[in-house]
């Protein structure tokens, strides 16, 4: 993208400064042979991806005494970007009839890409549900306030250094692939 800027900008050059011809590179020869070469560069570029969470590391996890269970559990089950699950409030998390968990999700990189959207999962841990309706009791603004995803990343490198946040979206992704779910 930075060569094609340079293309433009060199196109248009006349435009800021006087007396300054346009140079046009679409045409050369020299030009159009780097442009592929970038590309073919770009396209080798290997995306840096997350070790994968297993639901072992996870369940682990959760049986250890923190406050950031919830959080954990929670992204974990709905399979959500940290920072979306970061930004719920307690009235977007209800638990109809003691059967099932629902999440709401109205903010956060996804829901801000596609929209609003409701993802339904089981009970979670009575943990979380009591963390759920302490927040909504008090209420809180936030379900998670003043946690960031810093520290979710060292939760999970206690049990393997090489998680991180985005693990766990990856993790659970894989984990519901293997036992059968579709999209």
């Amino acid at each position: 993208t930075r060569m094609a800027s340079l293309q433009g900008a060199l196109r248009l050059a006349p435009m800021y400064r006087t007396k300054m011809p346009s140079i046009r590179l679409k045409g050369s020869l020299f030009w159009k042979l780097m442009m592929r070469a970038a590309t073919s560069d770009a396209i080798a570029e290997i995306p840096r991806q997350p070790q994968a969470a297993k639901a072992e590391e996870i369940n682990n996890l959760l049986a250890t005494k923190s406050t950031l269970n919830p959080l954990l559990e929670i992204s974990w089950l709905t399979a959500a970007r940290v920072g979306d699950a970061l930004k719920l409030s307690p009235d977007d998390v209800s638990f109809p009839n003691g059967k099932i968990m629902n999440v709401r999700f109205r903010r956060g990189k996804t829901a801000s890409k596609s929209g609003q959207y409701t993802i339904a999962q089981p009970l979670p841990s009575q943990e979380t549900i009591d963390w759920v309706e302490m927040a909504n009791r008090e209420n809180q603004l936030w379900l998670f306030p003043g946690v960031e995803t810093a520290e979710l990343t060292a939760h999970l490198r206690s049990i393997n250094p090489q998680l991180e946040c985005r693990s766990l979206r990856r993790g659970r992704l894989q984990y519901l692939s293997q036992i059968g779910y579709g999209d």
